[in-house]
């Protein structure tokens, strides 16, 4: 969505991405060079796990942070010999030092920038919008008859899980697995920190399920409050 808006409205877009050990950066200007879309035509078909899931080393988001702000320098000085990312893509892998600048081809069919501005439409397709209540541990532990609804994978479940509740997860509700649970039952989410939850909250608010809440903070909040209440 944000390189179509910066296409939309002749905006560059000065890019940053990490995750671990690794990152990378880029200027996207559809009015001199490719945009995000040339290089990503569409949205990823399976779910990418988030910073608290993956992990990110501190530091790496800091060179690339400080990448950003150099390439903004290099757009508004305009000066040739300091020359923003436009068409290239630089990726920085911290384990080994080595970087590398990969160049970035316009593509003509590309489904954002080779469009009339007034043709680009930005719509969120993402399933974690709208808004899903959170419960903190206290609150839901508070609640009478609830469904309870870890939507972590197997082998966390196996590490620990809290008393009473049901495996079911993320991964298999975006397959199109749904559980089978009263449409009008309060149902409670969680995953380890609290941001798999929601997108899972989203789904089955999605399906019609109602009463749906997510667990904030997950399951380690929960054993923070709670550790006799866990297996």
């Amino acid at each position: 969505m944000i390189n179509d808006a910066a296409v939309k409205y002749k905006k560059p877009w000065v890019y940053g991405a990490i995750q671990g050990f690794d990152g990378q950066a880029s200027v996207f200007d559809a009015q001199t060079g490719p945009c995000y879309r040339c290089l990503y035509p569409e949205k990823p078909k399976a779910r990418i796990a988030n910073c608290a899931e993956a992990g990110v080393i501190g530091a790496v988001a800091g060179l690339i942070g400080v990448t950003q702000a150099l390439q903004v320098i290099q757009l508004v000085t305009g000066h040739e010999s300091f020359a923003p990312l436009i068409g290239k893509l630089w990726t920085l892998d911290t384990k080994t030092m080595q970087t590398r600048i990969l160049n970035i081809p316009k593509n003509p069919d590309c489904p954002a920038c080779s469009k009339k501005r007034d043709e680009v439409i930005l719509a969120y397709s993402s399933p974690v919008c709208g808004f899903v209540p959170e419960l903190t541990p206290q609150q839901a532990r508070e609640r009478s008859n609830t469904c309870l609804i870890d939507v972590r994978e197997q082998e966390e479940w196996d590490q620990g899980h809290i008393d009473g509740a049901q495996l079911w997860s993320l991964s298999r509700m975006i397959a199109g697995d749904m559980p089978d649970l009263p449409q009008r039952q309060e149902i409670i989410l969680h995953c380890q920190k609290g941001m798999r939850s929601l997108q899972a909250a989203a789904i089955l608010k999605a399906q019609g399920y109602l009463e749906v809440y997510s667990l904030s903070g997950g399951y380690e909040a929960w054993v923070n409050c709670f550790e006799d209440a866990t297996e």
